[in-house]
């Protein structure tokens, strides 16, 4: 089994003043990850109804699959940093974890985790998007490239 969990804040949305500013590239990216990976799992500081809360008002926006929320696979860990043995049913040679804080990746375990940089909206954006032409942040785009090399994926 392959499973791949995901952070939320600063990985797959920004949240700024009440409004959640997608990632560029999210819906193909978590449809490539619904594609290939056995169990998408989300692994966050956000407490489970405000995660599941906004990856509902993405889903309304058409940017996340409602597979991914039915079951909501919630990684509930102890402590202040993202410790994979709380995955359930999978060992940590079959976990790979996205993340844009090293803070929160576990000694040990850094084999599992794909940096990511963290997402900060352009200056000019508001929750629909761009107001202005700016270069776009391409790191989903990078990461299911690298995912596609580890795992010799046909996407």
């Amino acid at each position: 089994m392959t499973v791949l969990i995901l952070d939320l804040e600063g990985t797959l949305f920004t949240s700024l003043g009440g409004q959640v500013f997608p990632r560029p590239g999210l819906k193909d990216f978590l449809s490539f990850a619904k594609d290939n990976f056995e169990l998408i799992g989300f692994y966050t500081l956000l407490n489970q109804p405000t995660a599941k809360a906004i990856l509902s008002h993405l889903n309304k926006r058409s940017l996340v699959p409602s597979s991914l929320l039915e079951p909501f696979n919630y990684i509930k860990g102890t402590g202040y940093n993202k410790d994979l043995t709380y995955v359930p049913n999978a060992s940590l040679d079959e976990i790979i974890l996205i993340d844009d804080s090293p803070s929160m990746i576990v000694t040990g375990q850094e084999s599992c985790w794909i940096p990511i940089r963290s997402y900060e909206p352009p200056q000019n954006s508001s929750a629909f998007g761009a107001v202005e032409e700016e270069a776009e942040d391409r790191e989903l785009d990078r990461i299911m490239t690298e995912l596609q090399q580890r795992f010799s994926f046909d996407h």
